[in-house]
């Protein structure tokens, strides 16, 4: 009984040192050479392409097919508007009909 006791606080004592010295290890301030989470690798600085002064400029005036363009879509999105109108119309009437036919349902009896 007595040689139980003494294997058991023999694993005891080896497993807490064994612990020890991991916890000592964690709290040293010792760094860490595996971990390149934050590396930041910088880059060249940006340059200008060689033929950039020679690129065209943009127009500011408008050509036909551009006007074109333009007055199609402002066809298409009255057109969208229009239906939209309509399709508003279309469900106040259906509503307004509806609550007629609650009313008069209301009156007769």
């Amino acid at each position: 009984m007595k040689k139980l006791k003494i294997v058991f606080v023999f694993i005891f004592a080896l497993s807490f040192l064994n612990s020890c010295g991991t916890l000592g290890e964690g709290l040293s301030m010792k760094k860490k050479d595996n971990t390149d989470e934050f590396l930041v690798k910088k880059k060249s600085p940006l340059k200008l392409p060689p033929d950039f002064d020679e690129l065209p400029v943009p127009s500011t005036e408008k050509t036909s097919s551009d006007l074109e363009k333009d007055s199609s879509i402002k066809d298409l999105i009255t057109e969208k508007n229009n239906e939209i109108e309509e399709k508003k119309n279309e469900e106040r009437s259906v509503n307004q009909s509806l609550e007629n036919f609650v009313l008069d349902k209301i009156k007769k009896n």
